[in-house]
């Protein structure tokens, strides 16, 4: 990058500060470099959220299955004779009227 002027400004506390001039090329650059920073920032966000929905479509996933298989567990277990359909429902969380509807979905 190539400052153009350089001008000393008297100093402020212990620090000496001073202005830069850029010419027109300069702040181009400048501007492109942002705006590629910027878009990498967005690429890296996007990675980022794409991957927290993976895991949390994942987690889910793997909730849905565990009610899935504790539920025909228990529709097994009524089949047995092991439990009541009421005790099952209770288990289950559901009413003894949802627990039968239940096991005509589970087959």
């Amino acid at each position: 990058m190539s400052i153009t002027k350089t001008t000393n400004i008297p100093e402020v506390g212990d620090t000496a500060v001073k202005v830069m001039e850029f010419n027109t090329e300069d702040a181009l650059r400048f501007f492109k470099i942002q705006q590629e920073i910027a878009e990498m920032d967005e690429r890296v966000a996007l990675k980022h959220a794409k991957r927290e929905g993976l895991q949390e479509g994942l987690r889910e996933g793997m909730m849905k299955g565990k009610i899935s298989g504790s539920r025909t567990t228990l529709v097994s277990l009524v089949r047995k004779g092991i439990l009541t359909v009421d005790q099952a429902a209770q288990k289950a969380g559901v009413s003894e009227a949802e627990f039968e509807v239940l096991m005509k979905e589970i087959g």
